[in-house]
């Protein structure tokens, strides 16, 4: 009896948890499992089943796969080479024997200043006019498609900006 107070404890304290992720993660994934297996333009009362078909379509898509890509591309890009620079960054600092707290604050800076004062300083560096990752973005003798990718590549900065002080930071915790 005792023993099974003891487990009925924990359990007690963690059922809001659980139901709170079978309301807001489990069921919405099972409906929309579930709707995917029908064809529904999301407004009319029709609702064919097509079964597999949904899938068979998305595969076969050209946009899917270069969708899926750039969220791969995106993943890699943020998590991998941000934390990593972060990382060695950090160990640099640890080592670092004069100016540790000022590089310290300089880097912590960018969690410190709000997202619409980093909105306007990175629109001023993409400023079509005058700014200078645009500048150098539309060098002559750059290709068209050059330019476009670059353009993708750089448009996700000011958040790498931000994912990549956030691992400094918790990497210099840490050291």
């Amino acid at each position: 009896m005792r023993t099974l107070r003891r487990s009925a404890f924990p359990l007690t304290l963690l059922l809001p948890s659980f139901v709170f992720y079978l309301v807001f993660a489990l069921i919405p994934i099972a409906n929309t499992a579930q709707l995917s297996l029908f064809k529904w333009d999301g407004f009319s009362d029709e609702m064919p089943f097509v079964g597999a078909q949904n899938y068979t379509y998305i595969f076969t898509d050209s946009t899917f796969w270069q969708a899926l890509w750039r969220n791969v591309e995106w993943t890699v890009m943020t998590l991998v080479l941000a934390v990593g620079f972060a990382l060695v960054l950090a160990a640099i600092l640890a080592r670092l024997p004069r100016g540790r707290a000022f590089f310290r604050v300089t880097f912590f800076l960018p969690n410190v200043v709000s997202l619409a004062v980093v909105g306007v300083l990175w629109s001023q560096l993409y400023n079509p006019l005058a700014g200078p990752l645009n500048l150098v973005i539309c060098l002559p003798g750059c290709k068209r498609s050059t330019r476009r990718s670059m353009k993708r590549r750089l448009s996700m900065a000011p958040v790498r900006w931000r994912c990549f002080d956030t691992s400094r930071c918790l990497a210099c915790a840490m050291s």
